[in-house]
């Protein structure tokens, strides 16, 4: 095969064009609450500001009506009073859950999203706060 006419992007590498791709999931990420909803899901703001390829910076990222996750189980429960300002650590599933609470088995997806902001639960998670 004659490579002559092969085109090559000039300025990124096939490393560059990886990543962009990756870069577009969300596996896990920080935030910050911007705001509690009526139905206690949360809008954040995430902790970083995106940066195009060439290098440009992007505008704040907002996900909104995100469901907080807290630690619970049959014998132990918490309930956690989340407040504008709370810090999170957004984590991406691999299929959309609209409610974690309505699960009692296995569900045939819905959608082909994967770690996708549809995706995003919430748990709230940083360092100690002596202002708590």
């Amino acid at each position: 095969m004659n490579n002559d006419f092969i085109v090559k992007p000039a300025r990124f590498t096939d490393r560059d064009l990886i990543e962009a791709i990756v870069s577009n999931f969300f596996i896990v990420d920080y935030g910050i609450v911007k705001e509690v909803n009526a139905d206690s899901t949360i809008n954040v703001l995430h902790a970083k500001k995106l940066k195009a390829m060439n290098g440009d910076a992007l505008g704040e990222m907002e996900t909104k009506n995100i469901e907080v996750l807290t630690l619970s189980g049959s014998g132990f429960s918490l309930i956690w009073d989340i407040q504008k300002g709370d810090k999170v650590l957004l984590l991406g599933l691999k299929n959309p859950v609209e409610k974690t609470g309505t699960i009692t088995e296995p569900q045939e997806a819905s959608s082909y999203l994967h770690y996708s902001r549809e995706t995003l639960k919430a748990l709230p998670l940083c360092v100690f706060s002596d202002k708590a």
